[in-house]
């Protein structure tokens, strides 16, 4: 993952195995984040259907507007099977996302997809959009 800087939790958290990912901050400059899998490669053919399903359920509920999303992505995390990487950036920050070694999948080691942010009150579409991407355990 490849984004533009971002200032502070409401533009970007993550969490999850940290022994498992890792991230490169560049002030002003770009953010790098990059996650790998031990298991993809031997996982069910099923293990892609139910991350794309969890994420797509989460991104259709949508999130609560926050000043910080910490708590957000935590919640969300319990809330996901066989993963051990979740999180968000906000869209506006010029996201890229590639899959690599993903063993004949054209997704890997996970899933993502942009979900809305909600009106604390309302639950109205605020217009805010973030990628909410899951990895495989």
């Amino acid at each position: 993952m490849v984004y533009d800087d971002v200032q502070g939790q409401q533009n970007h958290i993550f969490t999850g195995n940290q022994s498992e990912y890792i991230t490169v901050f560049k002030p002003g400059k770009c953010n790098v984040v990059v996650y790998r899998s031990r298991f993809w490669r031997g996982s069910p053919e099923n293990a892609l259907i139910t991350v794309t399903k969890e994420v797509q359920d989460a991104c259709k509920a949508g999130i609560l507007k926050a000043s910080d999303y910490t708590e957000t992505v935590e919640k969300l995390y319990g809330s996901f099977k066989d993963i051990q990487f979740l999180g968000l950036i906000a869209k506006e920050n010029d996201v890229s996302i590639r899959s690599a070694n993903s063993f004949g999948r054209i997704w890997g080691p996970g899933y993502w997809d942009t979900v809305k942010v909600l009106n604390l009150d309302t639950k109205e579409d605020t217009g805010k959009e973030f990628l909410l991407i899951a990895g495989y355990k």
